[in-house]
């Protein structure tokens, strides 16, 4: 491949030979240091380095990044997104990847091709930041050594220790071997390089007595067509405490599923009975898995058995953790104060409240110390749109006592190492603290950077094992910066003049003059944007209200909210002129879809069932309003929208194995039809009725639909191509059979897209460190933050 130069880094290729084979190796350097990068985001790299300048497509990067293999889109824009992450911009401000839209990508910084040579990573290439090549020190015992043997046109060798440093022994050409030469030069030439040798191999030996034990990572990555369920309420991975195994939750087609890998083993192996859940962690021996399935809260043993019901949390169940003393803490919303109930079974008790007239909002990520008697978390004030703004504190579980520890971070582990380690902006940081005084003793040090991190859902997908490993998601601070973007039927963009923030589920009113969204934080709410007048209004107060929906006459909004404890559906006038009303009391988790175009009948996604596959269910207004189900199979069915005549509801369903779109009669009972061919979801009815819209991907499809005398559909084409975001997509909950993200305006002309962060919420791999420790310790002596 050759080395290849770009301002101070480089890509470089050497072969490493071990156990007898010879390995090509690869790596990108920045001012001599290994940058680390998954191996496919280094490839990607490479293909666009090699073609720098031209315009590379999507299907040429993933020929030649994952040869005969199928891979969704999405996971190059991942890789794409890390490698943009991690290189910056050039000098003018540019990024060096460029993307061209609907067409691919294209390198643009300067590069220059070098010669190969095989270097430390630490070695030469500091030349491309540094003008003076670094010398061996005159305090090293080889520099006697070296300074009788300098002559001229010396031929160079390298000797390396293993931490990096490098002694070169110049053996002048005079004392090099001759053909003929006598026995006396044999001997001294032999003589002067013994000498040599033996101080290079005893200076060696003492430099590598006092080094570190050698820091390795291995990157865990999931199979095709799977993603991590990075979206949710705690981390989607788990160490065991002994750092041997990992527990993660994975998700295909909408729906989840805890897998577990032993590192002795070759493949993660899903654990039965875990279908639906989320937010996995371990017991303290290691020998069980705790878990959140719908509202409640759940463990199984890793040696067999079935699913065993904890407790019903009383409301959404976020960041659990299984502490030392037995005892399993978690945040429950609304009251988002902090609740312990024992591992054995029985009723939450509130261990720590939330105080609001202190301005608190809620806790996130509580940690109990070794020991018990203390617990990490993180406070959310009212005042802050980011957990980045959180304060860390800790708080004694005997007297009740709480200092602040941190200001602005989250999710804090204790290290054995003697730290406690948090993230903030998609970095993880490292502060030495003293356990026995329970007390930050120094300044905080940034050690990880590129850590999967969701400021405004508050969940930073890392931990640490209790001897100090650490497992991660790599990515960056997502979620904060979207926008709404208009798309017409040709695919061309034109985003509404808003700033970008955290907007989801965008509904156009019956007669198109308002757009009804909700916009995630800390406090999510919903707002009403005037499109004549360019007016943003919030609408709802109460930093819970989720997926707006317009009633049919446009002068209200349906929407969930879980301020009793559970999301179920109320309705509030888009004009704010009257108080909101509660549409039901019965239920868990109703999320309004969808109204009949006479107001009399509510279709919702119902997510009260124990696998967490999740179903469609209706309301009827004009009856006992009593939710009942309509599509409900052990399958996971989403997104109902009722057609505009009102016979038909259409919804995503992954019955065939995938999410496909299917219209059933109602109310049936009557004919089921599938509309969709090589899987949908999201479908949104033209109003007129001639026309069914859904997401396959990245490709807005539409089939043309015949209502009278019965349904008659026709073949689904693609009408354009762009990377917007999907299904749920939202940072609480991953996308799926669930609610569409966008909506089509009534002349059925153009489409309202919510245009996010590439492909920011897809995760495909873990990255695990074992011996953190050691790596923590070297990098918080090198790394301190002013």
């Amino acid at each position: 491949m050759g080395r290849w130069l770009f301002e101070c880094q480089a890509i470089t290729s050497t072969n490493s030979a071990r156990s007898g084979w010879t390995l090509p190796v690869r790596l990108l350097l920045r001012c001599g240091d290994v940058v680390p990068l998954p191996p496919k985001a280094l490839d990607v790299l490479v293909v666009l380095v090699d073609k720098r300048g031209m315009l590379v497509s999507r299907d040429e990067l993933v020929s030649a990044v994952w040869p005969d293999t199928f891979v969704e889109e999405s996971n190059l824009g991942h890789h794409v997104s890390i490698l943009r992450k991690t290189l910056g911009n050039v000098d003018n401000g540019q990024p060096y990847i460029e993307t061209i839209s609907k067409r691919g990508y294209r390198f643009t910084g300067p590069v220059r091709q070098a010669a190969v040579d095989v270097q430390h990573p630490n070695g030469d290439e500091r030349s491309e930041c540094q003008p003076d090549r670094a010398q061996p020190s005159k305090d090293s015992p080889l520099a006697p050594i070296l300074h009788a043997l300098t002559e001229v046109a010396p031929i160079e060798s390298s000797v390396m220790s293993g931490d990096g440093a490098t002694a070169v022994l110049s053996i002048p050409s005079s004392v090099a071997i001759p053909t003929h030469a006598s026995p006396l030069r044999w001997l001294v030439t032999g003589a002067l390089l013994g000498l040599v040798l033996a101080f290079a191999v005893g200076w060696l030996v003492l430099r590598n007595r006092a080094m570190p034990p050698i820091v390795a990572q291995f990157t865990v990555v999931l199979p095709p067509g799977e993603v991590l369920v990075t979206p949710g309420q705690a981390s989607a991975a788990a160490l065991s405490p002994d750092g041997t195994r990992l527990v993660y939750a994975g998700s295909r087609d909408g729906l989840s599923q805890l897998y577990l890998r032993s590192f002795s083993e070759l493949e993660a192996k899903p654990i039965p009975g875990t279908r639906g859940a989320m937010s996995p962690f371990f017991s303290p021996d290691g020998q069980w898995v705790g878990f959140r399935q719908a509202s409640k809260l759940k463990k199984i043993a890793l040696a067999g058995g079935d699913p065993v019901t904890i407790c019903d949390s009383g409301g959404l169940l976020h960041f659990p953790s299984w502490g030392s003393d037995d005892n399993i803490f978690f945040v429950r919303i609304p009251t988002e104060g902090i609740v312990s109930v024992p591992a054995s079974g029985g009723a939450p008790r509130i261990v720590v409240a939330v105080d609001r007239g202190k301005g608190e909002r809620r806790f996130l990520s509580p940690v109990l110390l070794p020991g018990g008697d203390a617990m990490l978390f993180s406070v959310v004030k009212e005042s802050v749109e980011s957990s980045d703004d959180a304060s860390i504190v800790l708080q004694s579980l005997k007297t009740g006592d709480r200092k602040v520890l941190i200001e602005g971070g989250m999710g804090a582990h204790y290290s054995p190492s003697g730290h406690l380690v948090y993230l903030r902006g998609g970095a993880l940081f490292s502060a030495p603290f003293d356990l026995k005084r329970l007390a930050i003793t120094g300044t905080g040090v940034l050690v990880k950077q590129g850590v999967l991190v969701s400021p405004v859902a508050e969940v930073a997908h890392f931990d640490l094992s209790s001897n100090g490993s650490l497992a991660y998601v790599p990515g960056a601070s997502i979620g904060s910066k979207r926008l709404p973007v208009w798309v017409d039927r040709d695919g061309n963009a034109q985003p509404l003049p808003l700033p970008p923030r955290a907007y989801l589920h965008p509904r156009i009113s019956p007669d198109g003059r308002q757009v009804a969204m909700e916009i995630e934080s800390p406090a999510h709410n919903l707002f009403t944007y005037d499109l004549a007048r360019g007016v943003l209004t919030q609408v709802t107060l109460d930093a819970g209200s989720h997926r707006p929906v317009w009633s049919p006459d446009g002068k209200r909004l349906t929407f969930s909210t879980p301020r009793t404890g559970r999301y179920i559906m109320w309705s509030i006038p888009a004009d704010r002129s009257g108080p909101e009303e509660r549409l039901t009391s019965i239920g868990f988790g109703h999320r309004a879809s969808s109204w009949s175009p006479d107001g009399r009948v509510l279709a919702f996604d119902d997510n009260d069932a124990d696998s967490g596959a999740g179903d469609v269910g209706v309301l009827e207004m004009d009856r006992d309003r009593k939710p009942r189900p309509f599509a409900a199979t052990r399958f996971a069915e989403g997104s109902p929208k009722f057609s505009p005549d009102s016979r038909w509801i259409a919804y995503s369903s992954n019955e065939s194995g995938r999410n496909e779109i299917y219209a059933q009669a109602y109310p049936g009972p009557g004919p089921k039809l599938q509309i969709s061919i090589g899987g949908g979801t999201d479908p949104v009815w033209a109003r007129n009725g001639k026309e069914l819209f859904y997401r396959n991907g990245d490709n807005m499809m539409v089939v043309e639909i015949r209502l009278q005398p019965s349904l008659a559909p026709g073949k689904p084409r693609v009408l354009w191509t762009g990377p917007y975001a999907r299904g749920l997509s939202s940072q609480c909950s991953p996308a799926g059979a669930t609610n569409s993200n966008y909506d089509v305006t009534p002349d059925g002309q153009r489409f309202l897209m919510i245009q996010e962060e590439e492909d920011a919420l897809i995760a495909t791999q873990i990255n695990v460190v074992p011996n953190w420790p050691e790596e923590l310790k070297r990098q918080v002596q090198q790394e301190h933050i002013p």
